[in-house]
């Protein structure tokens, strides 16, 4: 590897550890509109850029001037969360540069401020010469030495991978405080949980989790734990082995359109074609009404943020579910209108029923093209973007259809998102809950972190610059909903559906008893001026429902919607390029 693409590569690594963080300067009000800090975040911004091209181009001296005059600055040495990044920047280009006095100086420096990063240091390619010094072996063991405690008390130490029918219940106890606290610290929308007690909820959730007389009921517990935070990105991730017990369907699909349970797909005819047809009604569910059915056996376990996510998981996802090659009698109302009883199979593990594929691409009809993109998961969701690119480069608009997109990475969202816009967008911000025991004595236990919004710039020129309309529906979740809000912001095209599931955040994962594990959001994210998405969903600029009829037709009257919105801005865009005069923007 030349030395250019050894710094380039390190640069890279370096702005990825989060160098470009910024410590609000107080705290902001969670929940509300947060205030502008974007000309200092650009000045910080402007001044690390001009580092990091220094560093890229293997100018280490240059760069190596530039940081040390950050590390000079008042301002920045007052950032408690960034300095000792800037002290490893600079730690690295010393390292690299040969200087091996200075490299270890800036890491005693960060080392002295709490830089996290130990194993980074120890046991980094960026310090191998480095390592060879007794100095650094010596601040490495002192560091270790300091830290090691603190690794033990947040490192699991329970037997929490070992699968029992019957956990005992010292770990069952531990469990339910492993939840408890995980959430109390780092949990960032207790105002959900409303005038219950977190506490008070815990003291109950032991003695329930203790009555337990299996692992399957015992994690059942864990979930209606978890569901009375209200939030999609916080709950309880069942065992392996429970999968069986839980996630099995027949294989049909459901919803709720128009306030009816309806049948929306027949994914076995040759099977249940003679017994349930897509729109029939669901009227009823093992002997009670859906509404009961809903409210008593599947709503208290489910962690959702809105009114709309808890809808899609309740009725779209876990409506029919239950153990594997069990039935379920279900009472349906056929357009008819006569009513009858099915006795269905449970045959078909409920992820399986979901039917995703990576991409869908189409041309419609008008010249618009179709890209349905069901996850950001992996990396080569990309090129399968840029492929399909290439095959409706000439569509006079493309629709962008994120519907059924649940989310995955957020940097391979933006990069989609990039193909359609040129040069940089701005992307959401956070805030984190942070808690400091001194603090807490002192009568403020949390205060909040604040990171403004980030720049998003494309690792390549956008690819389609013409009219696009991005399609959304409550399954929109996560790293689509950050998708969606760079684009909105942007203004790149018009949103068409339903608002989104109103859930992102990153999680912290929490490792439970008999392999299961827990997920406690962290953040809150906003749109990049501060508007409040998380909750609420984003909501379309052309708001438009599946209908019962649209069900039985086998009509996406959603994706039809979309396809006159996008004519319209094709019109729009031929009227502007027209110029006045000439039947264009003046005829309007």
């Amino acid at each position: 590897m030349t030395n250019q693409r050894r710094y380039r590569l390190r640069a890279l690594v370096v702005l990825v550890a989060g160098f470009l963080a910024i410590t609000p300067s107080g705290p902001a009000a969670p929940g509300q509109s947060m205030p502008d800090d974007g000309p200092r975040m650009a000045f910080w911004r402007e001044r690390m850029r001009r580092a990091d091209s220094l560093l890229s181009a293997g100018a280490i001296g240059p760069a190596i001037d530039e940081l040390e005059e950050l590390r000079g600055s008042p301002p920045v040495r007052a950032r408690s969360e960034d300095y000792p990044r800037v002290l490893m920047m600079l730690a690295r280009a010393y390292a690299w540069w040969g200087d091996i006095d200075r490299s270890i100086e800036r890491v005693a420096e960060a080392l002295a401020l709490g830089y996290p990063a130990l194993r980074e240091i120890a046991t980094g390619e960026d310090f191998v010469l480095v390592r060879l010094d007794e100095r650094f072996a010596r601040l490495v063991a002192e560091a270790q030495a300091r830290t090691a405690p603190w690794e033990r008390l947040w490192k699991p130490s329970l037997a929490v991978d070992r699968w029992r029918d019957t956990l005992a219940p010292e770990l069952r106890a531990a469990g339910v405080s492993a939840l408890w606290s995980a959430a109390k610290h780092s949990y960032a929308w207790f105002e959900r949980l409303g005038e219950s007690s977190w506490d008070s909820l815990h003291v109950a959730t032991l003695r329930e989790a203790l009555a337990t007389p299996s692992t399957l009921a015992y994690y059942r517990v864990l979930q209606r734990m978890a569901a009375r935070l209200g939030d999609a990105h916080t709950m309880v991730e069942i065992p392996p082995e429970l999968v069986d017990s839980l996630d099995y369907a027949p294989p049909v699909r459901t919803s709720l359109v128009d306030g009816r349970a309806l049948v929306t797909a027949v994914l076995a005819p040759g099977r249940s074609a003679d017994r349930i047809a897509v729109g029939d009604e669901i009227v009823a569910v093992d002997g009670l009404t859906v509404a009961r059915h809903v409210a008593e056996r599947i709503e208290p376990w489910v962690s959702a943020s809105t009114p709309q996510d808890r809808a899609v998981r309740c009725y779209d996802d876990l409506l029919l579910s239950g153990p594997a090659d069990s039935r379920v009698v279900v009472t349906l109302l056929g357009a008819d209108g006569v009513t009858r009883e099915v006795s269905l199979e449970r045959a078909w593990c409920r992820t399986d029923l979901q039917g995703r594929s990576a991409i869908d691409i189409r041309r419609l009809a008008g010249n618009v093209g179709y890209i349905g993109i069901d996850s950001f998961d992996d990396e080569y969701i990309v090129s399968l973007v840029d492929r399909s690119l290439e095959r409706i480069s000439d569509a006079s608009a493309v629709i962008i259809d994120l519907r059924r997109n649940a989310g995955g990475h957020t940097l391979l969202a933006f990069e989609v998102l990039g193909r359609f816009i040129g040069g940089t967008f701005e992307t959401h911000q956070w805030e984190t809950p942070v808690y400091r025991a001194y603090f807490h004595a002192r009568g403020r236990p949390v205060e909040w972190y604040r990171e403004p919004a980030g720049f998003q710039a494309g690792t390549r020129p956008a690819v389609y610059s013409r009219p696009v309309v991005l399609l959304v529906g409550a399954r929109t979740m996560s790293a689509a909903e950050h998708f969606a809000v760079a684009f909105d912001f942007a203004r790149r095209g018009v949103i068409v559906g339903e608002p989104t599931a109103g859930s992102t955040g990153h999680s912290l994962a929490v490792a439970l008893p008999g392999g299961g594990r827990a997920r406690i959001t962290t953040t809150r994210d906003y749109y990049p001026d501060g508007t409040a998405f998380n909750g609420s969903g984003v909501v379309p600029a052309v708001t438009i429902r599946t209908t019962r009829d649209d069900v039985r037709c086998g009509r996406d009257g959603v994706l039809d919607a979309a396809l006159l919105v996008a004519r319209s801005l094709i019109d729009r865009s031929a009227a502007r390029s027209a110029g006045p005069g000439t039947g264009g923007e003046d005829a309007q």
